[in-house]
């Protein structure tokens, strides 16, 4: 379907994009690529949650629980992160807060989760937007997310529950998506995986301690001062003002 998708979009942008006074995406690698195919000039809002001031809550060194939430979409490769805790140390346990989109994946993860990490993969409800920084500090201890690069979306992805595991105060664990990557090392703030192989990132989990987990996590709750949507809404509104400031000083036709 995307494929089908693409020329209709691709004509979209072309047509219509140079008629826009302006125009923001969610990362600068997708900033970069209008410009360089389209020549449109994009600034970057990123896919913040609303700031929350949480807790730094201490790991237990003998059970260490990693968290992924999102929609539960098959080329999402999911299975991936029940590998990861497969090839990983005991100490390792993984909580999947997912949302079926009707593809019957969930249950397809729960049969791989019972042949290859037994007992440690659990599967919790959802919880509303809101709920969701608040939920994962008071559950979970690091972020993971290993997103297989299968195409430009994908590999250059820079995804709103990467800055939900920041503003919950997790340590972050991914593969080496360059726009995530990017965010985790400016803040120190976790572990990224040598390839996007689960073996890579659960070598990365296994060398960490749980003093290692609560410095990451320390760095993720001060980053999410700044990290936050009161921050990318202040660019927007300030975009927003630009352009009125504009049309009200625009010559009438």
């Amino acid at each position: 379907l995307r494929a089908l998708a693409r020329p209709l979009y691709r004509w979209l942008l072309a047509t219509y994009g140079p008629r826009a006074d302006a125009m923001v995406t969610v990362g600068p690698a997708l900033a970069e690529r209008y410009l360089a195919e389209f020549g449109l000039r994009a600034g970057v809002i990123r896919n913040c949650p609303p700031f929350e001031d949480l807790p730094l809550r201490a790991t237990d060194p003998r059970r260490i629980r990693l968290i992924h939430h999102g929609v539960a979409m098959p080329a999402r490769q999911l299975e991936k992160m029940i590998d990861v805790v497969a090839l990983s140390d005991a100490r390792w346990h993984l909580i999947f807060m997912l949302l079926d989109d009707g593809s019957r994946t969930v249950d397809a993860l729960r049969r791989h989760a019972q042949q290859r990490a037994p007992g440690r993969v659990t599967f919790r409800d959802p919880v509303p937007p809101d709920r969701i920084a608040a939920t994962l500090n008071a559950e979970a201890d690091v972020g993971l997310f290993l997103l297989s690069p299968v195409d430009f979306s994908y590999r250059m992805a820079l995804p709103n529950k990467l800055f939900e595991f920041i503003m919950a105060g997790l340590a972050v664990a991914i593969g080496p998506s360059p726009e995530m990557a990017r965010v985790v090392e400016a803040h120190d703030c976790g572990v990224v995986g040598g390839d996007f192989e689960p073996a890579s990132l659960a070598d990365r989990l296994n060398r960490l301690t749980a003093a290692d987990i609560d410095g990451f996590k320390r760095r993720s709750l001060e980053a999410a001062r700044t990290l936050n949507a009161e921050g990318e809404m202040a660019r927007l509104l300030a975009l927003y003002a630009e352009l009125l400031d504009r049309a009200a000083h625009r010559p009438a036709r």
